[in-house]
């Protein structure tokens, strides 16, 4: 051993052979590795030393297998494509970014007899670049780091792994997560869209009904049809409020016959170059009694689109299953459930948010700390069981006392648009029936707040719909084809 600290591999004879769809490689080593003092820290130095020769040695193999198939290409296009035959004309270098590292491979070009073009097969076959390729496992590695960390410890990590500084930069990063994100969104188009091609039946509700939920997103005034409103409640931060919005709905199961719909929306913070404040993701999860999807959208028109596509598998407009729609009422999903005209459909407000919207805008409206407390009190009592006519009635009523009465026909306003879907939900709760939207406000954490809702944090709408896109395929259990390949299941 030398005395030195570098990590030396040697690589003598080798021999690659392809055979019956197999690659045999047999490749003489030497391993020269620093001998470190024997004490305490030996094992940890020399499982480093290991590590940094067995990256070495990846790219090595790599390298030898490239080359072999690239060969083996050649050899079997040897009539070009004239039929007349091809002659060698040297190699040119190709530049493969891994998660092991940079490997340089050369790749033969060849020329056509009759023709004299000169051509170099694997750039074809292989639908690579003309200057550097970044692999399908590097990609991979980069997108499911990204999920959990930013972008430059992301970086950081990847090229630690890879035993390479330098190995990519922090733009290439965003690019590979922006395009793995731009992919995912067609493919999650396409298989909707056949779906809805395949059964024009179910497409005369479905489709409809999510055009003009598009519409009314689009519409000047109805993203806050009801006043300015506060940051809505997104997921379940350390609060009593969000403990009993995880105790109403925690153990609920979904009835037999039965399929459930809920949806949101979640905001992050814009990067100023957008020129917008807030990039919105739309989400939704459909439960049946034996299984949960979930999904997520930078438009209204593409979430529905997904939702009806499943819905219609489950034969919602057959009549196979009741729909129940449980949500926030946003007017996007109020349109949306109004606009399906099937039978045998509900829709539901979600307790939580009800209650949390009332609090919101009687703290504004009403003169004090124990004022608001004895009004929402009141008020709490009577929409726990459904009396909505009399809740109104009572607000109205308390006009005078009020300190900012435009707040309070704020809340008269917002019940009685939402009066159709505020149920009896002590007697709902009584039945083990569902009164709370948690399972989306869950998908909202998972998929963007607890990535990207951080102080500090601004994001582009490519980045955070990437980042949803990735998570919701992982909690549908569908990465693992997709990072095989690249494509969704049908």
């Amino acid at each position: 051993m030398h005395a030195t600290d570098e990590v030396q591999v040697g690589f003598g004879h080798q021999q690659v052979q392809a055979e019956g769809g197999r690659l045999t490689m047999q490749v003489q080593i030497e391993l020269d590795l620093p001998m470190p003092a024997s004490d305490e820290r030996l094992p940890q130095q020399i499982e480093q030393s290991v590590d940094q020769a067995g990256q070495q040695f990846k790219r090595e193999m790599f390298r030898l297998a490239m080359e072999k198939a690239d060969a083996e290409l050649v050899l079997a296009g040897r009539d070009g494509e004239s039929g007349h035959g091809t002659r060698r004309r040297g190699t040119g270098p190709m530049t493969f970014k891994t998660r092991f590292g940079t490997v340089e491979v050369q790749r033969q070009r060849v020329e056509d007899k009759a023709t004299g073009k000169v051509t170099t097969p694997a750039a074809k076959a292989w639908n690579t670049p003309q200057q550097v390729t970044i692999t399908r496992g590097l990609r991979q590695q980069v997108c499911q780091t990204v999920r959990n960390q930013s972008m430059q410890d992301s970086l950081e990590q990847v090229e630690e792994q890879a035993g390479e500084p330098g190995l990519l930069g922090k733009t290439t990063v965003e690019e590979i997560v922006h395009a793995e994100g731009k992919a995912l969104e067609e493919a999650l188009r396409q298989r909707a869209q056949a779906v809805m091609d395949a059964h024009p039946q179910a497409a005369a509700f479905f489709v409809p009904a999510a055009e003009r939920a598009g519409q009314a997103i689009n519409d000047e005034e109805s993203l806050f049809e009801d006043f300015p409103e506060p940051e809505p409640p997104t997921g379940f931060g350390e609060t009593d409020e969000a403990e009993e919005f995880e105790r109403l709905e925690g153990p609920r199961a979904v009835d037999e016959g039965c399929v459930i719909v809920q949806a949101d929306e979640v905001k992050v913070k814009a990067q100023a170059c957008t020129g917008r404040k807030e990039v919105w993701v739309y989400t939704a999860v459909i439960m049946t009694a034996t299984a949960t999807w979930r999904f997520a959208a930078q438009s209204t028109d593409l979430l529905w689109l997904q939702v009806g596509a499943w819905l219609t598998t489950l034969g919602v407009h057959e009549g196979k299953l009741r729909l129940l729609a449980l949500a926030d009422g946003a007017k996007w999903i109020r349109v949306w459930y109004e606009s399906l005209d099937l039978p045998g459909t509900a829709m539901i407000l979600c307790w939580y948010h009800l209650k949390k919207r009332c609090g919101q805008l009687l703290s504004m409206a009403c003169r004090g700390r124990e004022h608001r407390r004895q009004l929402e009190r009141e008020l709490r009592g009577l929409l726990w069981e459904g009396r909505v006519g009399e809740a109104i009635a009572m607000l109205q009523s308390r006009r005078e006392q009020m300190k900012t009465p435009d707040r309070l026909d704020e809340l008269i306003k917002y019940l009685c648009a939402r009066q159709p879907y505020i149920p009896n939900y002590r007697e709902r709760q009584s039945a083990g029936l569902w009164v709370a939207s948690n399972r989306v406000e869950k998908l909202n954490d998972w998929a963007v707040s607890q990535r990207c809702k951080h102080s500090g944090m601004a994001w582009a709408p490519a980045g955070v719909l990437a980042l949803a896109w990735l998570e919701v395929t992982d909690r549908n259990g569908e990465l693992p084809v997709w990072w095989e390949r690249q494509e969704l299941s049908p």
